[in-house]
């Protein structure tokens, strides 16, 4: 089962409406994948602080409509932003409705309180960017073998002075690239084959807090971070303003020739 699979289960698995072996295989996702466990305790985290809002709501004397409107207005796009539990229990009722209303803007602080409280790392995301590009079947955007060729669109693509290095074809072949979004910032993606694994290399502007997770290894004279996250490994360099970021299934020393050489 993928995440986004996994995900679009969660509400139903968490509120037991899955047949048991559905169930059981999301069970078993959520157990060997950081990010959608962290959802489901985040998606946990929101119910608890509706039920206990709208526990309150049933004291309420009457319906503030006005105090809805001023929520709404000092909180834009916050129902579209709401989760599928707040929308469950907006259908209760116009106390109810308010309570769940009232309580979003605290999900919402809650939410994100929880992720970062929980440290979502810099490997988390990449690995999860790299599955998805290869359980959605993603297209490339570019394909060349050109790593000149692939760089410059990249660059004029993305705004980011990105270099994709060329490599001993005996060793990785290029297979092209895309354009993408990694924690809403602008990122470029280069895809390399290396015998019968794929490989992304993903450069972006990111500051050096994000490598604090991971673990520094000196190579060649070159500094490196490392780290193994759901069965990937994460192998990563700052060249200049950007980070360069090897992800793919096999071990970090067949990733080293995809590393930018220079520092610049």
């Amino acid at each position: 089962m993928t995440c986004s699979e996994a995900r679009q289960y969660i509400f139903a698995f968490l509120d037991n409406e899955l047949d048991s072996a559905l169930s059981l295989e999301v069970q078993q996702h959520i157990e060997h994948c950081a990010l959608c466990a962290r959802e489901c305790e985040i998606e946990k985290i929101v119910r608890r602080q509706l039920a206990a809002k709208l526990k309150e709501a049933q004291a309420l004397p009457e319906f503030d409509e006005s105090a809805l409107v001023r929520l709404l207005r000092s909180e834009p796009g916050a129902l579209g932003r709401m989760s599928r539990t707040t929308r469950r229990y907006w259908k209760l009722g116009t106390a109810g409705a308010l309570a769940a209303v009232l309580v979003l803007a605290a999900s919402l602080f809650v939410v994100n309180s929880a992720r970062k409280a929980q440290g979502v790392s810099l490997a988390d995301v990449l690995v999860e960017d790299f599955d998805h590009f290869v359980t959605e079947a993603k297209p490339l955007q570019i394909v060349s073998a050109d790593a000149k060729e692939v760089s410059e669109w990249l660059r004029e693509r993305t705004a980011l002075a990105v270099s994709v290095p060329s490599v001993d074809p005996a060793m990785a072949s290029l297979m092209g690239g895309r354009k993408c979004k990694i924690n809403g910032k602008p990122a470029a993606f280069a895809v390399y084959r290396i015998g019968n694994e794929m490989a992304s290399l993903v450069a972006l502007h990111e500051s050096d807090e994000a490598l604090v997770h991971m673990n520094r290894v000196e190579r060649n004279g070159h500094t490196h971070w490392v780290d193994h996250c759901r069965g990937h490994t994460v192998l990563a360099c700052r060249r200049g303003e950007l980070i360069y970021a090897v992800i793919s299934r096999l071990p970090e020393e067949s990733l080293y020739a995809l590393m930018q050489r220079t520092e610049g």
